[in-house]
């Protein structure tokens, strides 16, 4: 089942589940029974009872302080949100009127919409998805947290899907404690801001760590060749798919970069000697000496290289023995998670720091400023945003 497969399913199990409990009573109530409430194009599993397992916190000084320093993260991060959104979107949006009004390239989208199949493809989609799973439940737990240390108490709780997108909640039993301003509102409104940037900052170490400690027990950005064409300087040369290249000129190639160091060689109109040894899974070495004439500019190999995001990539990780090489396939999708997982978690903290009227940042601001203040500047702000982000759908499907 690939991505798309099991979105398309996911959205089928929607539909029955809705239309099951709609056509019938009986089936409603189980399914409430058992905490699920189905709705149209999505579901949510509820809880109201087992509330207990956060009762470790009520009251606790520890979590009042360390939900403290959400307030100044969620003050940074309304920030990041008017400098990363504001600045480039409105220079964006000026362009985009340029070019629509005289033609032109149109300028890159600042924000870029999820959309499967068009802007995430592959596996990609469903990494997304579980990125946007850790880090919504991780801050609805912030705010449940936050809200059992200062003996709030929790009506109900729990997660589910809206499409193909996990969403999760809470809900207090006094919602008015909100109003009430002061650190008690701050501490809760921005529990989930601060645990949102401590899964950013936990997943991004995940991937310096793997990256930067993986050389320490043998593995390696390796340059492995995945394609030859026919006829080319490579083929005539006795590489075939699979090579791993170990070194070029007797300089160790351990990662792209490495290797695009010796790139000038290759496309330059010199004539040159490019000496390379390598290794292909089985064990069998490869040891050669290539001889590029001024005329040729490309040796005719395809590189098997890992896609991240944004455009980004990095070389295939492997351990190399004497007996061959083995990719650690498992290590590379662990990074894209990460990656996924740190991404999400630092866009959902600055959008929902963002002053707007459906995050906690506008509810927020309502708790530190006058309303006479606070609500025109989330106008302002939602309308902005709103432009910003239809003239990017725009722009990307166009």
């Amino acid at each position: 089942m690939n991505p798309l497969q099991l979105i398309a399913f996911i959205l089928l199990v929607e539909v029955v589940l809705y239309f099951l409990a709609s056509s019938s009573p009986r089936i409603k109530d189980l399914l409430a029974r058992i905490g699920i409430e189905p709705f149209p194009l999505g579901f949510l599993i509820k809880r109201r009872s087992g509330v207990s397992t956060l009762d470790r916190f009520v009251g606790s000084r520890s979590a009042r302080a360390f939900f403290t320093l959400g307030i100044p993260v969620m003050v940074v991060s309304m920030i990041l949100f008017y400098i990363f959104v504001y600045i480039v979107g409105i220079d964006f949006v000026a362009k985009y009127i340029r070019v629509a009004s005289s033609g032109g390239e149109p300028p890159a989208s600042p924000l870029v919409p999820i959309i499967p199949g068009l802007t995430i493809t592959g596996w990609d989609i469903i990494y997304l998805l579980i990125a946007i799973g850790i880090n919504v439940t991780i801050h609805e737990l912030g705010h449940a947290i936050a809200a059992k240390a200062e003996n709030k108490r929790l009506k109900s709780y729990g997660a589910g899907l809206l499409l193909f997108f996990p969403i999760a909640f809470v809900e207090l039993e006094e919602e008015d404690a909100l109003k009430s301003g002061g650190l008690v509102a701050g501490r809760i409104l921005a529990g989930g801001v601060l645990m949102n940037m401590v899964i950013f900052a936990i997943a991004s170490g995940a991937v310096l760590g793997i990256v930067y400690a993986a050389p320490a027990i043998g593995v390696s950005q390796g340059v492995i060749i995945e394609g030859v064409e026919e006829g080319s300087l490579a083929e005539r040369s006795g590489i075939s798919p699979g090579l791993l290249i170990l070194s070029i000129n007797n300089t160790r190639i351990g990662s792209l970069d490495d290797f695009l160091r010796f790139r000038e060689h290759i496309v330059s109109n010199r004539s040159v000697y490019i000496e390379i040894e390598g290794i292909y899974p089985n064990g069998t070495k490869y040891s050669s000496t290539i001889y590029k004439p001024s005329n040729t500019t490309r040796l005719g190999i395809y590189l098997s290289v890992v896609p991240l995001i944004f455009g980004l990539s990095m070389g295939a990780l492997v351990t190399v023995n004497e007996h061959g090489y083995a990719r650690l396939y498992i290590l590379e999708e662990a990074i894209k998670i990460f990656l996924w997982t740190a991404i999400i978690g630092l866009s959902l903290a600055i959008i929902n720091a963002a002053p707007l009227f459906i995050t906690d940042g506008g509810r927020f601001l309502d708790t530190v400023l006058p309303r006479k203040l606070s609500r025109p500047l989330q106008i302002l702000t939602t309308i902005g945003f709103i432009i910003i982000f239809a003239l990017s759908t725009i722009n990307i499907l166009s």
